[in-house]
C-alpha cells in the first residue's frame, strides 16, 4: 500500500514537472517576435521613408490604438516617440487613436473613486498632440463603451467632451454622442478619411436615436449611409477606421498561443498559471468559432463583417485602420489593406497565417506615408520600456 501511494506521489510530482518544462518551453516562443511573410524583403526596413516635411509626400497619418492602460508612474515611451514624430510634423499630417481610449469601463463618473485615474489615462495620449499642426481623430471603442454594459453610451458620451475639451481642436471625437456614423473628413483633395463606431453596431444597451441628432438608428439606414459615403468619394484614396478589425489573426480573431490551453487563465491575466487542460482547449476552441460579442466569430460581430466587405470589394486600394487587438498586423486582401495598430498601451500574442504579410507583439504604432505620385508607405514602429526604437517592417502599399 505504502509503496503504490509512493508511485502515485511520483506519478503526479512527474505529471506537474512535465507541465511546468512544456510550459518554459512555451513561454520562451510567447514573447514578443516580429513574423514576416517568406516572400517579404526585409531590406525595405532600411530604406529610408520620406519624412513628413519631404515635399514629395502629400499627407503622413500616424495610427495608434488601445491607448488607454498607460502606467501613471513614469512617462509611457511611446506616447514619448509620438511626441517626438508630431513635434516637427506640417499641417498636412493627422493622428488617429483608434479606440479604447480609457481601460476598463471607460470614463467613471466625477464622484467614482477612479474619475482622476480615468482622465489622466485620456490625457496621457493626447499630450503629444499639444502643439501638433495636423489633424486628430479620436474613435471610440468598447472599453470606452463601458465594455459594452448599460452605462456605455453615458459613458462615451462623458469621454467625448473631455476629449474636445483638452483638446480645443472642435469636433475631434468621431462619431458624435454615440452615433454609428459614418463621418467623412476630407485629408486632402483625393484623400479621405470614414470613420464610425464599430461598438455601436454591437452594443446591446442604450443607443441614440434621431432625436439626438443620430442619422441611422438600425442596422439598414447604417449599411445605407456606409454606402452613400463610399460612393460619394468614389475614384480617391479612402481610409476606412473603426476600433474593431475585420481581419486579426489575434485573440479576437481566435487565434491563440497552444499555452492557453493548458493555463486558460492567462488569457486575463499573466499570472494565473492555473493548469486547466481541458477547460482550456475548450475556451480557446469556443473563442475561435463562436467567440462573445466582441470577437469576430460570433455572429453579430460576422454580420457587420460582412456586409462591408460586400461593399469594400468596389473600392479597390481601400484602407482599413483599426486596434481591438493588442498587436501589430498587415494583412493585405484582394486589393484592399487592412491594419491593426493596438498596441499603444499593451502588447498580446497574435499568429499569422496565409492572409498576413506582417505580425508582431511589442508595443508601438503605425505610419501611412502618401506621396503626391501616388505612393503610399506603411511604417510600424515598436518601443520597449526603456525608450529604444526601432521600425520593424515598411511596405510600399
Amino acid at each position: 500500500m505504502a509503496v503504490h501511494k509512493m508511485t502515485e506521489n511520483m506519478q503526479r510530482k512527474w505529471h506537474w514537472a512535465a507541465l511546468l518544462t512544456l510550459a518554459t518551453l512555451l513561454t520562451g516562443c510567447l514573447g514578443p517576435r516580429p513574423w514576416y511573410h517568406k516572400d517579404y524583403d526585409r531590406a525595405l526596413i532600411e530604406r529610408p521613408s520620406p519624412g513628413a516635411n519631404d515635399p514629395s509626400v502629400a499627407y503622413t497619418l500616424w495610427m495608434i490604438g488601445d491607448c488607454g492602460n498607460s502606467p501613471a508612474e513614469k512617462p509611457w515611451p511611446v506616447f514619448e516617440l509620438l511626441t517626438s514624430e508630431l513635434a516637427s510634423a506640417p499641417s498636412n499630417s493627422g493622428v488617429i487613436f483608434l479606440g479604447d481610449n480609457i481601460y476598463e469601463y471607460g470614463l467613471t463618473p466625477d464622484s467614482a473613486p477612479d474619475h482622476a485615474e480615468m482622465v489622466r489615462r485620456m490625457v496621457a495620449q493626447l499630450a503629444p498632440t499639444k502643439g501638433f499642426l495636423g489633424n486628430v481623430v479620436v474613435v471610440p471603442g468598447n472599453h470606452d463603451w463601458a465594455q459594452g454594459k448599460p452605462a456605455g453610451l453615458e459613458r462615451v458620451r462623458r469621454e467625448e467632451i473631455l476629449v474636445e475639451d483638452f483638446l480645443r481642436r472642435g469636433n475631434t471625437f468621431l462619431p458624435d454622442g454615440g452615433c454609428s456614423g459614418p463621418v467623412e473628413t476630407m485629408l486632402g483633395d483625393s484623400l479621405v478619411l470614414i470613420t464610425f463606431d464599430s461598438q455601436w453596431w454591437l452594443h446591446e444597451h442604450d443607443k441614440p436615436g434621431k432625436a439626438e441628432g443620430c442619422s441611422a438608428t438600425t442596422d439598414a439606414e447604417f449599411l445605407a449611409n456606409f454606402d452613400s459615403a463610399l460612393a460619394r468619394h468614389a475614384g480617391k484614396q479612402v481610409l476606412v477606421a473603426a476600433h474593431h478589425p475585420l481581419h486579426s489573426y489575434g485573440a479576437h480573431g481566435g487565434y491563440y498561443h497552444p499555452l492557453f490551453h493548458l493555463f486558460p487563465m492567462l488569457m486575463f491575466n499573466k499570472k494565473l498559471w492555473i493548469p486547466l487542460p481541458v477547460l482550456g482547449s475548450v475556451a480557446v476552441w469556443y473563442r475561435k468559432f463562436h467567440g462573445n460579442i466582441q470577437d469576430i466569430p460570433h455572429p453579430r460581430y460576422k454580420a457587420l463583417r460582412q456586409a462591408l466587405e460586400a461593399k469594400f470589394v468596389q473600392y479597390p486600394g481601400l484602407i482599413y485602420l483599426s486596434g481591438h487587438d493588442h498587436n501589430l498586423q498587415y494583412l493585405p486582401k484582394e486589393g484592399r489593406h487592412y491594419i491593426v495598430s493596438g498596441t499603444g498601451s499593451k502588447a498580446t500574442y497574435v499568429g499569422h497565417g496565409k492572409g498576413a504579410r506582417f505580425t508582431d507583439a511589442e508595443t508601438g504604432f503605425g505610419k501611412l506615408v502618401f506621396l503626391e505620385d501616388g505612393r503610399r508607405i506603411l511604417d510600424f514602429y515598436v518601443v520597449d520600456r526603456q525608450g529604444q526604437t526601432r521600425c520593424v517592417f515598411r511596405q510600399p502599399l
